[in-house]
């Protein structure tokens, strides 16, 4: 845990974000980002969408980018946790989950 990765850096070496887009991305709303990603993705697809279960696709999402959150920056288990409102054993059991899972679509991304 607690391994401080900075994903606004990361993004950045990668040339993936600027600042500039960070700063208009802080005026944007959760709502307002998740619905421009959709569109531009259904723009890019086509409008093709349709297969996706998409209620289901966001809530993956969502909890994996809050995982991934706590994990990188909180200093324990304890105050993880607490941030993600659960308590200490249902905290150690989604996030067996959650490793699994994430080892699991590294192998995916191997093949």
């Amino acid at each position: 845990m607690n391994k401080r990765i900075n994903l606004s850096d990361e993004l950045r070496l990668k040339k993936k974000i600027t600042e500039e887009f960070e700063v208009m991305l802080g005026g944007l709303t959760l709502e307002e980002i998740i619905g421009l990603k959709l569109e531009v993705s259904a723009r890019n697809l086509k409008g093709k969408l349709f297969g996706i279960n998409l209620l289901d696709s966001l809530r993956k999402s969502s909890k994996d980018a809050a995982f991934s959150y706590v994990l990188n920056f909180c200093k324990n288990e304890q105050t993880a946790a607490l941030l993600l409102g659960l308590t200490s054993h249902e905290y150690k059991v989604a996030k067996h989950k959650f490793l699994k899972d994430k080892k699991m679509e590294e192998l995916d991304g191997e093949l």
